[in-house]
This record gives structure tokens, sequence and C-alpha cells, in this order.
């Protein structure tokens, strides 16, 4: 009930409703991937890069398999998409001042990747791997990167 609501609430760009509604869904058993993903979403809508990430990656420790769904953010603004585009070249210019910034870094590397993006995503990842601190979590990216499993 909370996702929809929260996605409802997404489409009419009422981001912080939007937010509230996918924390209330978090916080029910069972515990699952969407809605933390979601709220990482909502976050993000919100600029508050910390609190996205920390949601996604929650979401990502539930199921790792999330990377390998057909998950696409830009459907959750319905009409607005040109707030998402918007929402993105917010984050490139914050990422522009900050570039080596972590959880800038990922948050950019996670949309290019649900945008279907996931060759450029690669790199991204790849650099963020040395020293990144949820391993498993990017793990599951580069695992599923296109020709991963060729030799």
């Amino acid at each position: 009930k909370w996702i929809k609501l929260g996605k409802l609430a997404f489409a009419d760009g009422a981001y912080g409703l939007a937010s509230e509604r996918f924390r209330r869904a978090a916080l029910l058993p069972p515990d699952d991937a969407e809605s933390h993903i979601l709220l990482g979403q909502a976050r993000l809508a919100l600029a508050d890069y910390r609190q996205a990430f920390d949601e996604i990656i929650s979401g990502l420790k539930l199921d790792p398999a999330w990377v390998t769904k057909p998950f696409r953010p830009i459907v959750l603004y319905d009409k607005k998409r040109d707030r998402y585009t918007k929402d993105i070249q917010d984050l490139k210019k914050v990422l522009a001042l900050n570039p080596d910034d972590p959880i800038l870094l990922f948050l950019s590397a996670y949309q290019m990747w649900f945008d279907g993006r996931r060759r450029e995503a690669g790199p991204i990842l790849k650099r963020l791997a040395p020293t990144f601190p949820h391993k498993n979590v990017l793990d599951s990216f580069l695992r599923a990167l296109p020709g991963a499993g060729r030799i």
C-alpha cells in the first residue's frame, strides 16, 4: 500500500511525500529491497544524496539481484520526465564540484546503469572498487557488466 501511494506522490512531483511513504513501506515487514530503492530515488530527487546512497545500498544488500531487474527510475517521474533530466543534471553538477566523492560517483553510475547505460557506468564502478565500503554491492554490478562473464 505505501509503495503504491509513494509512486503516486512521486509521479505528482511530491518527492517529500513520496519519500515519507516509501520510508513507511521500508519499516514494515518484510523488509524488501524495492521500498529502500524507491526511497533512495525520492531522496535523490530531493538532492539528499547521502540519504539516497544509504537507502539504495540498503536495498541492494537486501536484493543483490536488483542490478539485473528492468528497473527504470525515469518511469517514476511519469509525465514529469523533464524533472528527471534536471535531477540527473543537478547530480552531475555536484559531482563536477566533488569528482572524487564515492557517494556521488556511485549514484551517478547507478543512474546510468538503470538508464540502460551499463557500459558507461562500468568504468565508474571499477574505479570505486578498490576502496568502496560495500564490496558485495559493487561486485553484483561488476558481475552483471556486459561481457563480464567472458574471458
